[in-house]
């Protein structure tokens, strides 16, 4: 699967949509901060699917590698991401 990080200024505006979109595959890093993961999508297949555009702003970037320290059940699902 790819993987994504998705950024939103209005996290109210897309948070039930990424939820509907990839009910097993998202976990919320902050407010208006998710990572997700899809089959085969582009960034701008994923910014499509939530509704982001000139009157919803954000951002969506494919996450290729990482490193850092944060909860232990980010790095989990990266990892089993990863693997499917």
């Amino acid at each position: 699967m790819v993987r994504f990080i998705i950024i939103s200024p209005n996290p109210e505006q897309i948070q039930a949509e990424v939820q509907s979109n990839f009910p097993d595959f998202n976990y919320q890093i902050a407010p208006g901060v998710w990572a997700v993961a899809a089959s085969s999508k582009t960034p701008s297949e994923i910014c499509q699917m939530l509704g982001i555009k000139d009157s919803n702003a954000g951002v969506v970037f494919t996450l290729d590698s990482y490193y850092g320290f944060y909860d232990q059940t980010l790095w989990e699902k990266l990892n089993l991401w990863e693997e499917q």
